[in-house]
């Protein structure tokens, strides 16, 4: 089992590397989960409960790890990161989620900065 710091390093995620892999293999595993919930005999009710691990669901998990990350930090140190900081660490997780399948729409790159 990987870490999350696997996947934060700057070599680990570049491809065939443990961080790339392990996002992959979370890709997978997702998909895996989906594809077994929706079978007939799961009973998964998507009128009810929408796809499992949708893209929305994949969404608030990228925000959950990136910017609810950086609102953290902040609170936590009392100042935030320097810009650079905050915008590498975003462009890291736009990384990710793209690995993860995270849809273009839902993962743009935008500049929330913590002031």
């Amino acid at each position: 089992r990987k870490s999350a710091s696997s996947t934060t390093s700057s070599d680990s995620i570049r491809p065939g590397k443990e961080g790339w892999t392990a996002a992959l293999q979370v890709r997978a595993l997702h998909a895996k989960v989906r594809r077994s919930l929706l079978k007939k005999e799961q009973g998964w009710d998507t009128e009810r409960n929408g796809i499992p691990i949708n893209q929305e669901d994949l969404a608030a998990t990228l925000l959950a790890f990136s910017v609810n990350v950086l609102d953290g930090i902040e609170f936590v140190a009392g100042r935030p990161l320097s810009e650079r900081q905050q915008l590498d660490y975003l462009a890291l997780w736009r990384y990710l989620g793209w690995l993860l399948g995270v849809h273009c729409h839902e993962n743009e790159s935008s500049s929330h900065v913590v002031n």
